[in-house]
């Protein structure tokens, strides 16, 4: 498969993990509420007045923003952020709070990252080694009765 498969791949299964929390969490706020309102000890008329579900709409901007943060997460820190991410919505925040929690384990791991040396940077380092020649090796002899062997230890 192509990268830009790969990307999007990746992008459309952790957005659409995110449409399955968010659904989860609009649920679960249902129920608390139905809950709540249950517990009343007065007749309740509130099934005579219609009103419209309302569900919590993600602003499309926002999304748009999540989107292109999800295009640059590698394929194999897709788990990753999914982990994550279930495991701080473990207690059960308010789904308008779900796309923060979301982007700040998206930038966290994308933070973790191993930082790539670039060339100017290799060629820097390797140019301080061959002008340090003393940093280059040290030599460790050890005092023990079973060896009489030398430690070298390379940089």
């Amino acid at each position: 498969m192509t990268e830009r498969g790969n990307k999007t791949n990746v992008s459309d299964t952790l957005l659409a993990e995110l449409d399955v929390q968010l659904k989860e969490a609009e649920e679960l706020t249902k129920l608390k509420k139905s809950a709540h309102g249950s517990t009343r000890s007065t007749a309740d008329y509130s099934w005579l007045v219609s009103k419209p579900a309302t569900s919590y709409q993600m602003n499309q901007m926002h999304r748009l923003e999540l989107e292109q943060i999800c295009y640059k997460i590698n394929p194999e820190e897709c788990g990753r952020v999914i982990n994550r991410f279930r495991e701080l919505i473990t207690r059960e925040p308010e789904p308008y709070e779900l796309p923060e929690i979301f982007k700040a384990v998206l930038q966290s791991v994308m933070q973790e990252r191993p930082k790539v040396e670039t060339m100017k940077e290799k060629l820097a380092k390797s140019a301080y080694l061959a002008s340090n020649p003393h940093r280059r090796t040290r030599i460790h002899p050890h005092n023990s009765e079973d060896t009489d062997e030398s430690s070298i230890e390379l940089p």
